[in-house]
C-alpha cells in the first residue's frame, strides 16, 4: 500500500531537525506490514496487536466477518511502501536556499529525488494492477522534482494525484499542522472540487478563501490557540507560493 507525506518544513534551524527525524520515522514504515485477519469476539474487542521491533512490526487487525469476507484475498499481508516529499514554502526557506549547493535546503533536493525514484519503482513494479495514465503522471512528477525550481509545490499536486490513482494514502504536515498544513490541504479540496464536481476552475480562489475561512481549517487553529486565525504575518505571505497564501482577515501575529 502507498503511502505519500506531504511535508512544509525548511530545511533551517529546528524544522531541519523536525524534517531528519521525521525521514527517519516515515521511512521506517517500509518495515511494516498489516495483517488483517477475522474476529473472534464482539466488535468491542476489535482492538489491533502489535509484534515485532522497530526493524520489523506486524500489525494485526480483527474484523467482524462481513468486512473480512469483503477483502480481495482474505487474509494477506499489506506491505507498506513510504514515500516522503518536503518543499519548504515560507521566507526562512528562501534563506535556506541562498546558499546555491551549500544549503540546507540540498537534503530536500535529495530527499524528494529518493522519493520520486521509489515511487517510480512501485508504479513500474505494480503496472498490471494501476491505470494506465500514471506513467504519464509520473513523467510530469520527474520534471517537478527535477527541475531545482524554488517552492515547487507542483510536486505536491503530481504527488498527490499519482498516490490517489494508485488506491494510496496521504498525509499532509508541517511544524504545527495547523498553518501551512492548511494551506496544503485546502489547494488539495478545491483542485479535487474542480476534477470531479465540476466546479469551474475560475473559481478556485473563491472555494479556496471559503475552506480556509469557514472550514475546519479555521477552527483548528481556534482548538490549538483560541483564535480563529492562521499564524501568519503579511510579509510572511508574500513569500508564499500564490495558492498557499491565507486571504486577508483570517491570518495574524498569533501562536504558532
Amino acid at each position: 500500500m502507498l503511502a505519500s507525506f506531504h511535508y512544509l518544513l525548511t530545511c533551517a534551524a529546528n524544522e531541519l531537525g523536525m524534517l531528519e527525524d521525521a525521514t527517519e520515522a516515515i521511512l521506517n514504515l517500509r518495515n511494516v506490514q498489516v495483517r488483517f485477519v477475522p474476529s473472534k469476539s464482539d466488535q468491542q474487542q476489535l482492538q489491533p496487536k502489535f509484534f515485532g521491533t522497530r526493524f520489523y512490526c506486524k500489525v494485526v487487525i480483527p474484523l467482524p466477518d462481513h468486512m473480512f469476507s469483503r477483502l480481495p484475498v482474505n487474509g494477506a499481508s499489506i506491505r507498506i511502501i513510504p514515500i516522503f516529499f518536503n518543499v519548504g514554502i515560507d521566507h526562512h526557506a528562501s534563506i535556506a536556499r541562498m546558499f546555491g549547493p551549500f544549503s540546507t535546503s540540498a537534503f530536500e533536493n535529495v530527499l524528494n529525488r529518493d522519493s520520486f525514484n521509489k515511487l517510480k519503482a512501485y508504479v513500474e513494479e505494480s503496472a498490471k494492477y494501476l491505470p494506465d495514465d500514471i506513467p504519464d503522471m509520473l513523467r510530469s512528477l520527474k520534471n517537478a522534482v527535477f527541475s531545482n525550481k524554488p517552492k515547487n509545490v507542483d510536486i505536491f499536486a503530481y504527488s498527490e494525484n499519482i498516490c490517489r490513482r494508485a488506491f494510496g494514502i496521504k498525509v499532509t504536515g508541517c511544524k504545527s499542522a495547523k498553518d501551512r498544513t492548511s494551506m496544503a490541504f485546502t489547494v488539495e479540496q478545491a483542485q479535487l472540487l474542480i476534477d470531479n464536481h465540476e466546479v469551474p476552475s475560475k473559481y478556485n480562489q473563491h472555494v479556496l478563501n471559503e475552506f480556509r475561512s469557514n472550514g475546519t481549517s479555521i477552527e483548528n487553529a481556534y482548538q490549538n490557540t483560541g483564535i480563529r486565525a492562521y499564524a501568519f504575518s503579511y510579509l510572511q505571505l508574500l513569500t508564499f507560493p500564490e495558492l498557499y497564501r491565507a486571504q486577508p482577515g483570517t491570518y495574524g501575529n498569533v501562536q504558532t
